[in-house]
């Protein structure tokens, strides 16, 4: 009897937590989906990144759902692909993020175009590169720097720049950052960025604060775009690999570029998502929930693969990843 009771307890206290939980995620839900009481079509949104991916499909939304919109597009070619295909609110201008000139223009082109009384209500930055593919002992100083000059040093200028503006209007920055910002993988050069820019975000969240600026993060797994194109990896890979010195080359072996990118194809192709959708659909809530996220875990793999790994003991993480990764050549 004694037993019977406890396991009785036992059972009472389980269902007891689990009506709990559910209680939880209803409220959480409810409390989520609350949107903001302005109408979107007084509002203004930056967004960087605007040729393709998820950048060029954030701004067609935004554009459909009445926001004054403010696409920054690298090339020429798309800001006009961007006007041909979106309502005459759309303002679709070249802005490039690594160069302080331009992103200057930029802000002085959104400056003059609002009202005195106006500010921005959101920047979302959008724009990143994937950079070389390879080995960390593969790559030098300026592999990082292309890659840290777009996803860490943009960032910084567009928001820096523009954050007057948002100040203005009490609104938010979103920063797009990724799982390999709290899980390390290859390649070094992307992953240091998004780990870069999860630090800069937390600091610059907690210091704006009380300015009533709120700074959100997205952490994407990874999707069907150009950061995750199998194709660009391996070029990439075997023009670094190239450069090599012969001794390098030599103790990686010929087929090593080969070996690391077949790896990353199978995780492509297991993994990857083609709902691009799921990631432009938290940029769009974090522009319009009245509650919006801090950080937003984006994607079945992000939540399912890299968070629980970056929750492991070090040592069962770096197990994880070592045992697939290839073996050089030269490895006695």
């Amino acid at each position: 009897m004694y037993y019977l009771n406890m396991l009785w307890d036992y059972g009472f206290s389980l269902m007891v937590a689990a009506g709990l939980l559910c209680l939880f995620a209803l409220v959480n839900k409810i409390y989520r989906s609350m949107l903001i009481s302005e109408n979107y079509g007084n509002l203004a949104v930056l967004i960087t990144g605007c040729d393709t991916g998820f950048g060029h499909k954030c701004a067609t939304q935004l554009d459909t759902l009445g926001f004054n919109v403010y696409a920054a597009c690298l090339t020429q070619d798309k800001v006009k692909e961007l006007k041909s295909k979106c309502s005459s609110k759309m303002t679709a201008f070249q802005m490039d993020v690594t160069s302080e000139e331009s992103v200057k223009e930029g802000f002085n082109l959104v400056k003059n175009s609002l009202s005195s009384d106006k500010g921005l209500w959101a920047i979302i930055n959008n724009a990143g590169v994937v950079g070389s593919f390879g080995a960390c002992e593969w790559f030098n100083k300026s592999h990082y720097q292309e890659t840290i000059n777009v996803n860490l040093l943009g960032v910084i200028a567009v928001t820096n720049t523009f954050l007057p503006l948002v100040r203005k209007s009490k609104g938010r920055i979103v920063n797009m950052a990724s799982v390999v910002g709290r899980f390390s993988t290859i390649p070094a050069p992307y992953t240091v960025s998004k780990f870069c820019v999860e630090a800069y975000t937390d600091c610059l969240r907690r210091e704006v604060a009380k300015m009533g600026v709120t700074v959100h993060t997205l952490e994407p797994g990874g999707y069907q775009t150009n950061i995750t194109d199998y194709k660009l990896h391996s070029k990439t890979a075997d023009k670094v690999f190239q450069d090599l010195s012969p001794e390098l080359q030599d103790y990686y072996g010929k087929n090593f570029p080969t070996k690391l990118t077949r790896l990353v194809r199978i995780f492509f192709y297991v993994l990857v998502s083609k709902s691009l959708n799921e990631v432009t659909d938290a940029y769009i809530h974090a522009v319009t929930a009245r509650f919006p996220k801090t950080r937003y875990v984006i994607g079945f793999n992000a939540n399912i693969l890299f968070r629980p790994l970056a929750l492991l003991p070090t040592w069962l993480a770096d197990i994880c990843v070592i045992i697939p990764y290839p073996k050089p050549q030269g490895c006695i």
